[in-house]
Formats: structure tokens, sequence, C-alpha cells
């Protein structure tokens, strides 16, 4: 799977690399010009409970945005509608 980030100059790749000795999972970042990393191309090895971890990390994230999101809502909702 890939998605675009920084402005669509930095893409990343998220992959099982099958050729890792602990089956890990890559990130693979590719930038149009050097900006965070070193050379235009990098990868990144997570084991499987790294990854896990980051996915996990990532769901509670936006699961507070969420939740926040909501509760603004609620009381703009409430200062118009007492």
């Amino acid at each position: 799977m890939s998605l675009f980030l920084l402005d669509d100059t930095l893409r990343l790749t998220v992959f099982y690399d099958r050729s890792s000795e602990e089956g890990a999972i890559c990130l693979y970042f590719e930038e149009e010009s050097p900006v965070l990393f070193q050379g235009t191309e990098t990868r990144l090895l997570l084991s499987p409970a790294q990854a896990k971890a980051l996915a996990q990390a990532l769901l509670e994230a936006l699961q507070e945005r969420e939740k926040n999101l909501s509760s603004t809502l609620q009381e703009v909702l409430h200062e118009h509608h007492p």
C-alpha cells in the first residue's frame, strides 16, 4: 500500500518484507528531493510487534481526534440550542 505525505513530496509504501529473516514490515520512503532523509530512498524495517504498536498508536490518535471533534460539536450545538 502506498500513500503520499507532505504535500505529495514524500511517498510511503508499506509492505511485508519476505526477504527479511524476521518477517519484517517495511516502511519504504521515497522523496522527490531529499529533505527528511539523506537519500531519495529510505527503508525502515519494523518487527511485527513494532508494526502492531505503530498501528495501535495511530488508531488511538485517530480515536482521540474523533472524540475531541465530537465533544467540540456537542458544545457548539449546546451553545446554539440550550
